[in-house]
Parts: structure tokens; C-alpha cells; sequence
């Protein structure tokens, strides 16, 4: 396996990790392949060559390893990354489904964005696919449906359950955010206080209530080109995406960077962390002269909650732009 110890000038587009091993990671590099580290970053290997847009660790078992792809393909691990084989069956839906698998840049080829494995039934797994829709199994790959009935534009960023009730299901999209007590049936917007339509990834913090952020931009990557960049903004739910509010509490309601990474702190319960970064996989192809080194070598941000999302604060971290985002307890 290739060793490498740092990655300049590239774009680490998908991250995860154990809690029960936080010096264990794994992150996607564009257009390259998947890294693994044993050391907490010390070092890195390649352990899986690709197009990876996606990687998950399964949350009972951290030996096994679950890598989504572009074109869309999903690979599994079960000796945290040494071996793979992919699980083909997905290939298998039917051409009504794989035909909205696209991307409206070149190549046109959509890509897996999100995997969900359901920590209380691992056999059971939702693929958020960009473009494609919600793709789901309960047999740990053997058989997969389609369950994207609703959502108007199938360009989905992150799919998850709620924590304290299982039976709600939220997507976050390139057009909106959606909710659902059953995906098969369909799935109704749930963007009551939204006032931005291009949605990301969400966290969440346990008590009562459950608190929700989800992060947004205004418009698309496509239109951040423009004066005022994303102006993006993170949005706080405490009823189950039923309404939002921007966060405030220091923080702007309009930002220029895109808060692409979220991540909650894994043993305070009441923390998380977002980080900011003008960088983004399609924005070399809307000005060819913003190479993925620039656009890599953008300054970035993070900024932290220590009160579930009601103020927060910028840390005092020098960080290229962020595209993905691991947090662990040493």
C-alpha cells in the first residue's frame, strides 16, 4: 500500500472515523482514491483506488468499511480497508431508477454523497445519491428499492433518522429539506423558517428536546461565483425539522463560505463544530482558472457551539478551506 503523509493541493471531499479508535481514520481525496491513517495522521495509505465520494465506518463494528463511488458503486470492507468487494446488487435496480443517476457537469455521472447505516439494524443502509434520489436496503446490500417518491429534484446531499424516533426520516437536498415516517411512501418538505433552498449536512443533540442544525447555502455552487460568494447560514430545529431558525448567537446570517462539514462532538453532548471553506468539486469547471490547488488552498474556518447550536464562536485554527470534517475524543 502507498504511504503518503500530507496532501497539498487537494480536495478531501468525504471523512470518517471509530469513536473506539479516534486515532483511525479515513478520508477521500478527489478524484484519487481512499487514505487511511492508523496514527492520527502521522501517516497515510492508500488503501482503495477510485473516484470516492463517500466512506463510512459501521457504527457497531469499526472493521468494516462501506466506500460510495463516482459513477455510483458501493464497496465494503470488513478489515478496515485491506480487502474489498463491492456489493453489485445495487447495479441491479431497475433502468427507471439508474437513469436518473447523472450530474449536470462533465462527466455527467452522478455519485454516491452519503451513506446511513442504521446503528440499531446494520443490515439496513440508505445511500444518499447526487444526482439519483434515496436508495435503500434491509438485507445488508443484497436487495435494494428505490424510495425517493416526493422529492421534486433528485440531487441529494445526506439522509438520516431522527435519534429519539427512529421512525422519521430526514434528506437534505440541492433544491430543499424533506422529512418522512415512511420513505417508501413519499417524503413532504419539512422547510418551514428556511430561507435557503441548498441543504447539507445535518447534526444533531440529544436531550429533550432533540436539537437539529442543517447547514445551506443560498443557490447552488454553480452561482457562488457571484459578490457575496454561498451566504450561507446554519438553521436550528427543536421540533423535528416542523420549523427552523437561523442560529445566530454570533454567528452571521449570511457567511460568503460554505459550511460544508458538521460534526458533533462525540462524548459532549451540547458541542459541535462546522467548518467553513469556498472550495467545492464543480468550481474548477465554472472558471477554468480556479485550479483545484486554489481553490484548495483557500483559507478556511471552524467555528464551534458549546450550547447545542444557540451561539457560537470562531476557533483559533489555521485551516486551508474545509471541505469535510472528523471530530475525536484522544
Amino acid at each position: 500500500m502507498e504511504k503518503q503523509k500530507v496532501f497539498e493541493g487537494k480536495v478531501v471531499d468525504t471523512t470518517a472515523g471509530a469513536f473506539e479508535r479516534p486515532h483511525s481514520v479515513f478520508i477521500g481525496i478527489a478524484h484519487e482514491g481512499l487514505y487511511r491513517t492508523s496514527d492520527a495522521g502521522r501517516n497515510w495509505e492508500l488503501v482503495f483506488s477510485g473516484d470516492v465520494r463517500a466512506v463510512a465506518v459501521d457504527p457497531v463494528d469499526g472493521r468494516t468499511i462501506y466506500v460510495g463511488t463516482e459513477p455510483v458503486h458501493l464497496y465494503k470492507s470488513q478489515d478496515r480497508g485491506n480487502h474489498w468487494e463491492e456489493i453489485d446488487a445495487l447495479l441491479r435496480l431497475p433502468e427507471e431508477v439508474r437513469k436518473h443517476w447523472w450530474f449536470p457537469r462533465s462527466p455527467h455521472q452522478g455519485h454516491v454523497r452519503h451513506i446511513f447505516i442504521d446503528p440499531k439494524n446494520r443490515g439496513v443502509i440508505y445511500l444518499a445519491l447526487e444526482h439519483g434520489g434515496i436508495v435503500r436496503t434491509f438485507d445488508g446490500g443484497k436487495n435494494w428499492q428505490d424510495v425517493s417518491q416526493g422529492i421534486d429534484y433528485l440531487d441529494i446531499h445526506f439522509v438520516t433518522d431522527f435519534p429519539n424516533d427512529p421512525s422519521l426520516f430526514f434528506a437534505s437536498t440541492a433544491q430543499g429539506f424533506y422529512r418522512s415516517r415512511d420513505p417508501a411512501a413519499g417524503w413532504q418538505r419539512a422547510e418551514n423558517g428556511l430561507s435557503k433552498k441548498f441543504c447539507y449536512n445535518v447534526v444533531f443533540f440529544p436531550g429533550a428536546p432533540t436539537v437539529m442544525l442543517v447547514a445551506t447555502g443560498d443557490g447552488s455552487p454553480a452561482y457562488w461565483e457571484r459578490p457575496g460568494v454561498a451566504r450561507s447560514a446554519i438553521y436550528r430545529s427543536v421540533d423535528g425539522a416542523q420549523s427552523w431558525a437561523p442560529v445566530g448567537g454570533g454567528m452571521a446570517e449570511s457567511m460568503e463560505a460554505m459550511p460544508w462539514a458538521m460534526a458533533a462532538h462525540p462524548e459532549d453532548g451540547r458541542s459541535a463544530y462546522a467548518g467553513f471553506g469556498q472550495v467545492s468539486r464543480g468550481r474548477a469547471e465554472v472558471d477554468s482558472s480556479q485550479s483545484w490547488e486554489k481553490t484548495a488552498g483557500q483559507l478556511g474556518a471552524v467555528w464551534a457551539t458549546f450550547d447545542r447550536g444557540q451561539s457560537w464562536r470562531e476557533l483559533p485554527i489555521n485551516t486551508p478551506a474545509i471541505r469535510s470534517m472528523w471530530v475525536a475524543c484522544r
